[in-house]
C-alpha cells in the first residue's frame, strides 16, 4: 500500500513536470540563447552561460576577468512573472532588478525598466552562430548610451582563441607556448616557410615582441564552425628603434583539437598604414 501511494505521488509529480502549465508556459521563454557564451570587451572575457527554459525560468551566470582587474560576476534570470518574461539580474550578487519584456520575436527580446538609473533597457538578439546583447539608458549628458556585447559559442575553439589573445596582450611567451599542440603549423604572409611545434610558437612571438615590445591585439570578429575558427583583429604598436608607431588588421584561421591550437595561418597587408 505504502509503495503504491509513493508511486503514484511519483507518477503525478512528472505528470506535472512534463505534461503541466508550467511545461507549455516554456515556450515563452527566449530558448534561443540558452548555452554558453563568450566574447571580449574592452580588453576583458565576457562568459554567460544560460540553462534552457525549465519550471518558467532561465537561470544564468555571467563572469568578466581581466588581467589586473577584480573578477565580476552576476547571477541572471529570465523568469515568467504573471505570464510575461521578466529579466532579472543581481551584479556582484546584490538585491536583483527586474526588466520586464515589453517587445520580440523568433530570435530577440527586449526588457525594459524605466524606474532604474542604468540601464533602463536589456536587449538580446540571435545572429546564427552569434549572439548580440546590449544595455542602454541615459547618459551623463542626458542622450541615450548604449552598450553593445557581442558573443560566440564558447567551446574548446573559442576558450583557447581568447585566451590566446589575452597571453598575447600580456606578452606572456610561455602561455602562448602552452596553448598550441607539440605538432602545431605556423604559417603568416611574412613567413618564408611554414614553422612548426612549440619551437616555431617561441621562435615567431619571442622575435615579435623584440621588434614590437609594445604591440596590442584588439580581436574585432571571431567565427566559431566546430573545431575551427576565423579571427579578424587589429594589431597596434608604439614607435620603436626601427618601427615607427602603427597599426595594421590581420585575418587567422586556427584549427583547435583537444583545447589546444594545431593550425594557426594568419594574413595581412604587408604594408602597415602610420598612425
Amino acid at each position: 500500500m505504502r509503495t503504491s501511494s509513493v508511486f503514484n505521488i511519483l507518477v503525478k509529480f512528472a505528470g506535472i513536470a512534463v505534461c503541466g502549465p508550467a511545461h507549455a508556459a516554456d515556450a515563452e521563454l527566449p530558448a534561443w540563447f540558452a548555452g554558453g557564451w563568450c566574447g571580449k570587451k574592452d580588453g576583458a572575457t565576457i562568459e554567460e552561460h544560460w540553462l534552457a527554459p525549465a519550471g518558467g525560468s532561465m537561470l544564468a551566470t555571467s563572469r568578466t576577468t581581466a588581467p589586473a582587474r577584480p573578477l565580476e560576476f552576476e547571477f541572471l534570470r529570465v523568469q515568467l512573472v504573471d505570464g510575461v518574461p521578466t529579466y532579472i539580474a543581481q551584479p556582484q550578487g546584490v538585491p536583483p532588478t527586474s526588466f520586464v519584456r515589453t517587445a520580440g520575436g523568433t530570435d530577440w527580446m527586449r526588457f525594459e525598466n524605466p524606474k532604474h538609473d542604468f540601464p533602463t533597457r536589456v536587449e538580446y538578439r540571435r545572429k546564427g552562430p552569434s549572439l548580440h546583447a546590449e544595455i542602454a539608458g541615459p547618459g551623463p549628458d542626458g542622450h541615450e548610451r548604449v552598450i553593445a556585447f557581442e558573443y560566440t559559442r564558447c567551446g574548446d575553439a573559442a576558450r583557447a582563441i581568447h585566451a590566446f589573445f589575452d597571453a598575447f596582450n600580456r606578452h606572456d611567451i610561455d602561455a602562448i607556448v602552452a596553448l598550441y599542440a607539440d605538432d602545431a603549423y605556423l604559417m603568416s604572409s611574412d613567413f618564408d616557410a611554414p614553422r612548426r611545434g612549440h619551437e616555431g610558437v617561441r621562435r615567431t612571438y619571442s622575435e615579435l615582441f623584440a621588434q614590437l615590445p609594445h604591440v596590442h591585439d584588439e580581436l574585432l570578429t571571431l567565427v566559431l564552425d566546430g573545431e575551427s575558427a576565423a579571427a579578424e583583429f587589429e594589431s597596434s604598436w608604439a614607435a620603436g628603434t626601427n618601427m615607427p608607431a602603427g597599426k595594421l588588421k590581420l585575418g587567422t584561421f586556427f584549427k583547435v583539437r583537444d583545447g589546444r591550437i594545431v593550425s594557426d595561418v594568419t594574413y595581412f597587408d604587408a604594408e602597415p598604414r602610420a598612425k
